[in-house]
């Protein structure tokens, strides 16, 4: 069985409000209700589940990858409710929308400012990374020619190399005790420097222990 995305739970301060307009948005059926959620399915099965929040929402990204004909409609929805929209997700070009990876792409918000976006074309660079790895036995086995004709047999880089070590300089004594040496100053230079930075958290938290106490004698 292949792995496939059932569905998500979004929050949203009135769930029957929210699950409405993502439906009538993008010209799905009307939302329905299942327990504490109201159920907004995907043509490909997905369900997603809006539910009330008692806290503060932190807004969240959902996409839809849509038709060229169903952009068209769910565009002109979006300017029908008088909707702002961009054309990237830093809302840095506001009224326009994006034509990346040959299509079509806008982004706009729902009632609880969770940032919606609506594409034509899958994004190229998660398609790269999903065909990436599929390589056939052909070109597996052409790239293995490749790299074996590129690669030397490992006996000879090992000869090499224990050629470039007994042609190596060995260390003295004297290289020994000033490799040592400079080992034992680095230590102790970040030594004092953690010693440093202790004392400033110190001050930093007396400081602000100080301001507390000053703030609530005020009140008092």
């Amino acid at each position: 069985m292949a792995v496939e995305f059932n569905h998500t739970i979004v929050w949203a301060r009135d769930s029957h409000a929210s699950a409405t307009f993502l439906a009538e948005i993008l010209g799905l059926s009307a939302p329905k209700k299942w327990g504490p959620f109201e159920v907004v399915t995907t043509d490909n099965g997905t369900n997603i589940d809006f539910m009330d929040a008692d806290s503060e929402i932190r807004p969240q990204h959902y996409a839809f990858l849509v038709s060229e004909s169903e952009f068209d409609e769910i565009f002109g929805r979006i300017g029908h409710k008088g909707l702002s929209y961009w054309a990237d997700p830093g809302q840095m070009q506001p009224g326009e929308i994006n034509h990346n990876d040959g299509g079509r792409g806008v982004y706009f918000e729902d009632p609880d400012g969770h940032f919606l976006e609506v594409i034509t074309r899958p994004t190229e660079a998660l398609v790269k990374l999903h065909d990436g790895p599929r390589i056939s036995g052909l070109q597996s086995a052409s790239r293995k020619r490749r790299f074996s004709k590129r690669t030397p047999p490992m006996s000879k880089m090992m000869r090499v190399s224990s050629a470039i070590r007994a042609s190596s300089p060995r260390p003295t004594a004297r290289s020994k005790r000033r490799r040592m040496g400079s080992r034992a100053s680095t230590r102790r230079t970040f030594q004092s420097c953690s010693r440093l930075i202790c004392r400033a958290s110190r001050r930093i938290f007396e400081a602000q222990c100080q301001v507390l106490a000053n703030g609530r004698i005020r009140r008092r």
